[in-house]
Formats: structure tokens, sequence, C-alpha cells
């Protein structure tokens, strides 16, 4: 495979998001995205400036255009079990942290230098990525939990994880901060000043943060947002969603047989968009992008 670094990508992927909007924004419908032919796409990553997933074997791809072609390049020669992808601004040409996790739970660090995942000592069993500079030293928040519920961040001070008090099941990153469920579903934020996950009132089995707003799940498959005046979770009427994605390119949801939602802002209603998809991502700059039963990978870029 031709490697690319990210930094380069980012200049290719703001002229691929600008072809984007001009082919997917009018139609307002989601478009099939080229793949290699064996690459079985199961999970797609959207960050700030690019666009990553994994094949049903693990095999990672990056989306980049050459020669007036937009497409998913790749395989890298490891295989994973997720990417994440977030932190990058393309108005501040910083590339997006893109981190993955092997089936052994090694944890892996793509590098802008040689353009190939470098493993990071530690064991994770889940990785979020998501945009930094809460201190002098984190350009990105890097946060993970291990196979017995412990939780990470990464410290770019040290280059080392680095364990945070408290047990998680699922955490989050975004815009507006770092969020976590524990086994139980309890809702949980980080105070930066203190470096603990303070309880927030809700109870859910998904949560998604995105740049000012988080939204989850509960075990009904009902939609809450978090109301920041009162610091907690208020169920969104007439909708109920299996899968939730919030990010800079908006809100977006599937339902338990793949039917996709976007949220429309000026009524804070969902909207049913044409298409039926397993997986969805909304990045915070790089569209939005997921992936059918089929494996093929689909991108949409909101009006």
């Amino acid at each position: 495979m031709k490697k690319q670094s990210a930094k380069s990508a980012v200049v290719i992927l703001a002229a691929v998001l600008g072809v984007a909007c001009a082919q997917f924004g009018f139609a307002q419908t989601f478009k099939n995205v080229l793949a290699p032919a064996s690459a079985d796409i199961r999970q797609v990553s959207a960050g700030g400036n690019s666009i990553w997933a994994l094949d049903s074997f693990g095999n990672a791809y990056f989306y980049q255009i050459e020669g007036g072609q937009n497409f998913f390049a790749g395989p890298f020669s490891q295989s994973f079990i997720q990417i994440s992808a977030g932190g990058g601004n393309s108005l501040l040409s910083q590339p997006d942290a893109v981190w993955a996790l092997d089936s052994s739970h090694n944890i892996y660090v793509y590098s802008t230098t040689s353009g190939k995942f470098q493993q990071v000592s530690g064991t994770l069993a889940q990785i979020a990525v998501g945009p930094g500079y809460q201190d002098s030293c984190h350009p990105y928040e890097v946060w993970g939990i291990n196979l017995i519920s412990d939780v990470f961040r990464y410290n770019y001070c040290t280059e080392q994880f680095v364990n945070i008090p408290g047990t998680l099941a699922q955490i989050a990153v975004g815009g507006a901060g770092v969020w976590g469920l524990n086994s139980s579903g309890l809702t949980y934020e980080l105070d930066f000043a203190t470096l603990l996950f303070n309880p927030v009132p809700g109870k859910l089995t998904q949560i998604s943060v995105g740049p000012t707003d988080v939204w989850g799940i509960d075990a009904s498959h009902k939609v809450h947002q978090l109301n920041p005046a009162t610091q907690k979770f208020g169920e969104m009427k007439g909708i109920t969603l299996a899968q939730i994605s919030a990010g800079g390119n908006g809100v977006w949801g599937l339902s338990s047989t793949g039917e996709i939602f976007r949220l429309e802002p000026s009524s804070q209603t969902f909207v049913e968009i044409q298409g039926q998809l397993v997986t969805i991502s909304s990045g915070t700059g790089g569209g939005v992008w997921g992936a059918n039963s089929s494996g093929a990978a689909f991108a949409f870029s909101t009006p």
C-alpha cells in the first residue's frame, strides 16, 4: 500500500470534504464510498479531519483521495478490534490522534512520521479519543478502560497511561468533556481539576459526547440529552434508537432495524434519512460515516 502521512491527509481531506458536501449535501442521503474488494467494512471512526475503518478481519483502512477518486486505502499490516480517531482540527492543521487495540488488547497509536501503527505499553479493552488542551501537556484526550474496568488516561508528558480513580464499563470523550457509565449504567462526568469522576443523575446503556452536548440511550432505547443548566438528562419524546453518535457533524442515530435518524437542530426532533446502516459515526469535521450489513462504507455530509 502507498503510505501517506496524517499531516498530508489533512490537506487532502479538506478537498475531499468540499467534494463530499457538493455531492452528498444536496441529495441528503448516504452514498457508497469505494473500498478494496476484499474489505468487509464493519467499523468506521470519523474524526476532525480523517476517517478510519476496520473490516471483519480487523484490517485497518483510511480514507483518501488520489487521481480524483475518493476511497478507503489499506490495509495496514496489523489487525485490530477497535480503532478511534479524534481531536483533529482542519482549520488549525492539527491531525487526528488515531489509536487502536488488537485482539490481545495491546495498544497502538498511528505515527504521522512513519505512517505506521506503533505499539504502546499497556493493555485496554476500550479506547476513546477526543480534543485536548485541558492542560499544557495534552493536545488530545486519550482514555481507556481495561478488562477489569479500571480507567486510564494517556499522559502526553510521560508518554504512558496513568490509572485514574474509579471503574467504568464505557467511556466517551468530546468537547463537552469525558463521560462514562459503570456496569450498572450509572453516569459519571470527569472533573478535570481533580481528575475524579463525579456522579450525574441518569441511568444509560450508551453515552456519546459532542462538542458541547452529551447524549445517551437507556435500556428501553429511549434517547436522553443532558441539560447543562440542571446537569440532568431529559428524555427526547417520540424517538427510540439502538445507537447514537454525537459530533461536530451533528447528532445521528440508528434504530434497532438500521433506519438512520439525524437531529434537526431547529426543531430539536429526529428526522429519518434515506438509507440503512449497522454502524454510524459522526465526526467533528470529518463528516458522518457508516457501514451497512454487507460491509459497504457510506458517507453523508450534513446540510
